[in-house]
């Protein structure tokens, strides 16, 4: 005589595929959900990343900054409180399969801009490798979906959908006991307050964890430029890099991928990567360590070159400075204070925080690489005052005052940026 299956028990092999199915589709919400509320946490970066999307109209960059994450924190409360699992599956995919079509666009059609702007050419490119990224990661995410959907065929068959039940032998009775019941609304909004509150108090920590490893990426940032930096040094004569021809007041630095680039003499501070991405960074002035983890670039590299080590001592004193012509390289046989003489800073915070810069605000933290390749954090208040007319007021000066801080140090190689 056949036996049947008792009561409220499932074939095996169906089973694990439901289960499996069912963690699939778990794993595509839960990145649903983060994702949302990574972007929520940090909307200016998220808003700064789509820039660089020149196929998006710029009048509906606004309305995507926020309506993205809402649309995916929607979605992901709609799976995990089974409001709706079927429209939430279906919403899930139908938002990747958008995005996917555009990150596809964009690689397929998107150009370099046709100007001479370093920053947004270099935003361009640096977008086009996250592009790519990203298309993996949604194609990963709509196989994910797909297969969920395949093996839990009757989880988003209904609003508040279980486990098969009568299709492998189990009762209807046994079903109904089983059935988990409906959220009331009352239950859902407590879970909602409940949700809200979690995210209110973990939103500053994972600020704070953010700040914290966006600090500690940084200075290993700093530290490997100053090794490329003392290693130059050691090839041309105990010399810092330097890219002004003689005589004229601005820098040529010749690219293999980006061609020669030139622009005004103490611009050297900010597109020094140029200059460089030939000889120690495989040819890539768009290298991922000349910018801060988190951030994107507004200029050539945020780690600013200080502009005191392209000219002799004598420019960065008043009683002494005379003309350009004491524009020329420097020495590190020059350097009195190795520890204290900034050789490039973190830029982002200064650009950032200016109004807290302009009162010199002590909580404002600026990572500096020094000559003797070590880096730290510095407040405000720890640094010297520099020459207060900057660069400069002739052709090929950028800065007129003492800022951006740090680049700009009384007696120039000579002297110290730090007390």
């Amino acid at each position: 005589m056949t036996m049947l299956p008792a009561s409220g028990t499932r074939p095996a092999p169906r089973q694990r595929r439901y289960r499996i199915g069912r963690r699939c589709l778990d794993l595509v919400m839960v990145i649903f959900l983060t994702a949302s509320i990574g972007k929520l946490s940090s909307i200016n970066a998220f808003a700064d990343s789509l820039l660089s999307w020149s196929l998006i109209p710029r009048s509906l960059r606004p309305t995507l900054t926020l309506l993205v994450p809402v649309l995916e924190l929607s979605i992901a409360c709609s799976w995990f409180l089974r409001l709706s699992t079927r429209a939430a599956a279906v919403a899930a995919g139908s938002l990747l399969i958008m995005f996917t079509i555009v990150y596809a666009a964009h690689v397929l059609f998107a150009r370099p801009p046709n100007c001479q702007c370093l920053a947004q050419i270099d935003a361009f490119w640096r977008g086009r490798g996250e592009t790519q990224h990203y298309l993996a990661r949604n194609s990963a995410l709509l196989g994910l979906l797909v297969v969920g959907s395949c093996l839990t065929p009757g989880c988003t068959a209904q609003r508040n959908s279980s486990p098969p039940g009568d299709r492998f032998g189990t009762t209807p009775r046994d079903a109904r006991s089983r059935a988990p019941s409906a959220f009331t609304l009352l239950e859902t909004l407590i879970c909602i307050v409940v949700v809200a509150v979690l995210l209110a108090l973990a939103l500053p920590a994972v600020r704070h964890f953010r700040a914290a490893s966006r600090e500690t990426g940084s200075l290993s940032n700093l530290r490997s430029h100053a090794q490329v930096f003392a290693a130059y040094a050691s090839d041309f004569h105990d010399l810092l890099p330097y890219f002004t021809p003689p005589g004229s007041s601005k820098f040529v630095m010749p690219c293999a991928t980006r061609g020669e680039v030139t622009g005004p003499h103490f611009g050297t501070h900010a597109y020094w990567n140029y200059g460089l991405a030939d000889r120690a960074y495989g040819g890539n002035p768009g290298h991922d360590s000349f910018y801060p983890p988190g951030t994107q670039a507004f200029s050539g590299t945020d780690y600013a070159y200080a502009c005191d080590l392209i000219a002799a001592p004598e420019y960065w004193n008043p009683s002494t400075r005379t003309s350009p012509e004491q524009w020329r390289p420097t020495a590190l046989s020059l350097v009195r204070f190795p520890s204290a003489k900034v050789l490039m800073i973190d830029s982002v915070p200064i650009f950032r925080d200016l109004v807290d810069i302009a009162w010199r605000n002590p909580n404002i933290r600026l990572g500096a690489a020094f000559i003797d390749s070590s880096a730290s954090v510095l407040g405000l208040d720890e640094l010297v005052p520099g020459y207060e007319g900057g660069d400069g007021h002739v052709d090929g000066c950028i800065h007129t005052v003492d800022f951006p801080y740090g680049l700009h140090t009384l007696d120039g190689i000579r002297g110290r940026d730090i007390r």
